[in-house]
């Protein structure tokens, strides 16, 4: 399998649980991985470059606010009941940009996760973009890793400041293997939407920021 056909494979695995709320864990050998998961991911990638997506998430996340009550196997993204539900949500995005809900929600989640890595390894909150784990075998900063495993949005990244000049210090073909090839698409997608976001959605990141510095500031006073 690919870099980008195991990243569609773990980007359904985190949506399809988190949309029933419920805890995932993504795959880290592929080995094993049974030959009908391998050709739909494979067949998958394909349909996402036909129909140029906007990412691999986006075309599952569809299907799921379509039919939100079903299950819906690896199979069904391999299917033009799949492409449809995509194109039938790109519409509604010209009517809806942003769907609020699901945004303070990634929110919320991300302010959380942060505090807890700034807690435990002793950060501020200016320094999360820049932190490279002690004893790790690379220079990628954790908060890609954090993004790759779905701990963290996007706009929360770009409201604590600019990853764009972190990201650049990572080899593209290492980005790649991480994230797939659509890695630079997704960065410049995610921060026009940030730029564009609602005030009342910027005024709640503001508001979680601030409130990750005031509890790390009692923290290191105890």
């Amino acid at each position: 399998m690919t870099a980008q056909e195991q990243q569609i494979y773990n980007t359904y695995l985190r949506v399809s649980r988190q949309v029933k709320n419920k805890p995932f864990k993504l795959r880290k050998q592929f080995d094993d991985l049974p030959s009908d998961k391998v050709v739909a991911c494979a067949t998958i990638d394909g349909i996402l470059r036909r129909i140029n997506a906007t990412s691999a998430e986006d075309f599952i996340r569809a299907s799921y606010l379509q039919f939100p009550d079903d299950h819906l196997d690896l199979k069904h993204f391999t299917t033009m009941k799949a492409i449809r539900s995509y194109s039938l949500w790109l519409k509604s995005r010209k009517t809806k940009e942003f769907d609020i809900e699901d945004i303070t929600g990634d929110i919320l989640m991300s302010a959380k996760f942060i505090y807890g890595v700034c807690k435990e390894n002793s950060l501020e909150l200016s320094d999360y973009l820049e932190f490279v784990p002690v004893g790790s075998n690379s220079d990628i900063p954790l908060f890609l890793n954090n993004l790759k495993q779905g701990d963290i949005s996007w706009y929360i990244l770009f409201a604590i400041g600019d990853p764009t000049k972190y990201i650049k210090r990572v080899p593209n073909e290492l980005l790649e293997f991480m994230f797939g090839r659509e890695f630079h698409k997704t960065h410049g997608l995610m921060r026009t939407r940030y730029l564009k976001l609602p005030s009342e959605v910027k005024i709640l990141i503001e508001k979680a920021l601030n409130k990750i510095q005031t509890k790390l500031k009692k923290y290191k006073k105890l």
